[in-house]
């Protein structure tokens, strides 16, 4: 950390906070620090140290990066721990803290003498989010003394059961029946140590969700389970289950949801707009327009990012390799999305190959001669496109794993045209 930003810090504090000096205020900031807390929120907190009272809060009404919280709650779980933080081992303790409206995960950076069943006042905490949901922090600075039981009437709430096409990200406690469709493992770093987690594609009769499971349920591709106190976050704008040592997984029927009937249907673009994304859905609708950076392409062989004029703007002058794609704006009525079609796409749209597609701008001395095609192949055309839907700042993408031009029902438009027109 800066020496100049603690200084102007600490001035800050010493405009705000009288009777104090500075040395007692650089001793709360750099314990913060140590437990890399960013600077601006151990401000915040070091002001709110300095008599504030605590914001009082249920669990359930508690965001991320919130300070000074006062809470009163039930130890539903506590675990010792060692981490290592700026070079130095240090015991901490975490678990669950759980009152009337939610459950959430605890972590305290000192030992007050907690234990599992306790009622206690919390004054002082703070939030951080972890794993798409808001995890208490227990620092020095916060007060904690044991409540009597009667004070809290401790209700572990019933899941909320969901189908997977209603699920959209910051649901909590969820409960969810699905097939498992697809599994892999792979090994993560999670707090300082090696942990397995298990992740993959669930689907029901609404349709189909990434999770990843950070417990080892035993789960097998092609399991019914049931699924209790889940949460839902965002992955790359779209839903994603997560579930974790609060949750519980049954194993249910194998007949309970036929491969058959799992949901992949058409949908709405509003709708896919509305959730933020989607897994393996089809959307139909009219390209309005062929984006610039559509056709014949070249990409970086280390990274595979479209390259310009030779160069990568992450690894400089390199040899790019060819590639053809489309990158079109289609539109449904409800909404419209930007959709990325590749090689194997384009080629079977276009009825050419890359390297026929290569041969034609060699002859015409134009790389623009390729999108021109394309544009006059598809704009205004009806497409229907099955793949992946993600968002971020700039809207909705569609990443394409099929698509076809639609072929004009005439006698359908002309009894949906009658009936609007009542005839």
């Amino acid at each position: 950390m800066d020496r100049q930003e603690i200084e102007k810090c600490l001035d800050e504090l010493m405009s705000i906070i009288e009777g104090v000096k500075k040395e007692e205020l650089e001793g709360e900031i750099k314990k913060f620090l140590d437990y890399g807390v960013p600077l601006k929120q151990a401000k915040q907190l070091v002001i709110k140290r300095y008599g504030c009272s605590s914001n009082e809060k249920s669990l359930e009404e508690i965001e991320p990066n919130e300070s000074n919280i006062g809470l009163l709650c039930k130890v539903v779980s506590i675990n010792p721990k060692e981490v290592e933080a700026r070079g130095e081992k240090k015991k901490i303790f975490y678990g669950f803290l759980g009152d009337e409206t939610a459950v959430r995960s605890f972590t305290a950076w000192k030992d007050f003498g907690l234990e599992k069943g306790d009622v206690i006042k919390i004054k002082n905490a703070y939030a951080r989010e972890w794993r798409g949901e808001p995890q208490i922090n227990l620092s020095e600075s916060t007060e904690i003394e044991k409540a009597d039981p009667s004070e809290i009437s401790f209700v572990k709430r019933e899941p909320v059961k969901s189908k997977i096409g209603n699920l959209t990200a910051g649901m909590g406690n969820v409960g969810v029946v699905a097939r498992i469709l697809s599994l892999q493992e792979r090994e993560v770093s999670a707090r300082g140590e090696e942990k397995v987690v298990y992740s993959g594609i669930l689907g029901d009769e609404t349709g189909k969700v990434r999770y990843t499971s950070w417990e080892d349920f035993g789960l097998k591709e092609g399991e019914i389970i049931e699924i209790s106190n889940g949460y839902v976050k965002s992955w790359r704008g779209a839903p994603q289950l997560i579930f974790d040592s609060r949750a519980t997984v049954k194993k249910l029927d194998s007949d309970r949801i036929p491969p058959e009937k799992i949901g992949s249907g058409r949908v709405p673009i509003s709708k896919l707009v509305e959730k933020g994304g989607a897994v393996d859905v089809i959307i139909e609708g009219t390209v309005l327009e062929i984006r610039k950076g559509s056709g014949l392409i070249h990409r970086c062989p280390e990274c595979n990012r479209a390259i310009n004029k030779g160069i990568c703007r992450i690894h400089g002058e390199v040899d790019g390799e060819p590639d053809i794609r489309i990158k079109a704006v289609v539109d449904d009525g409800t909404g419209a999305v930007d959709a990325i079609m590749n090689r194997d796409i384009t080629e079977k749209l276009l009825e050419k190959t890359l390297e026929e597609c290569m041969e034609i701008t060699k002859e015409e001395m134009s790389y623009e001669v390729i999108m021109d095609e394309i544009s006059e192949l598809l704009t205004a055309k009806p497409l229907r496109i099955k793949g992946n839907a993600f968002s971020d700042d700039y809207g909705v993408t569609f990443i394409a794993e099929e698509a076809e031009i639609l072929k004009p029902d005439i006698e359908r438009e002309a009894e949906e045209l009658l009936r609007e027109l009542g005839g």
